[in-house]
């Protein structure tokens, strides 16, 4: 995704994404969506989970960019994605640690205050117990 502008916009504050960036990173998260949901299909299959692994330094790659952040935590569902990528697969197993890895990573750049990160933790645990009903 890039900005789509010829004047570079540096300041975070001041940037407005096109809307096609903004179909880009809609697209970007609901691809993270998917291949989470396909990784955890294969793992109930006893099959290998790879397609996190596959989409991974796409979505690093665009998570990066810090203009776009504003954007993705506030119109779309990327936190939700990052949940899926980094919550446990039905076998309990954990997602790969490079996975794991670079996610936090993301998630530390996305800026979130402290108290966002706890309404974070509590809005995770609130998934997990919803999932298991």
């Amino acid at each position: 995704i890039n900005s789509g502008s010829k004047k570079v916009v540096r300041d975070p504050e001041k940037f407005r994404p096109s809307e096609d960036n903004r179909i880009q990173m809609q697209n970007l998260v609901e691809s993270m969506r998917q291949a989470a949901k396909k990784d955890w299909e294969c793992n109930l299959k006893k099959e290998p989970a790879i397609n996190t692994s596959k989409l991974l330094d796409t979505a690093v790659a665009e998570l990066s960019k810090k203009l776009f952040y504003k954007y993705y935590l506030d119109d779309t569902e990327i936190l939700e994605a990052l949940r899926d990528w980094i919550h446990p697969l039905p076998d309990g197993s954990l997602p790969a640690l490079k996975i794991r890895t670079e996610l936090y990573r993301i998630i530390a750049k996305f800026g979130l205050h402290e108290y966002e990160m706890a309404s974070l933790n509590e809005y995770f645990q609130r998934s997990e117990e919803r999932s298991k009903d």
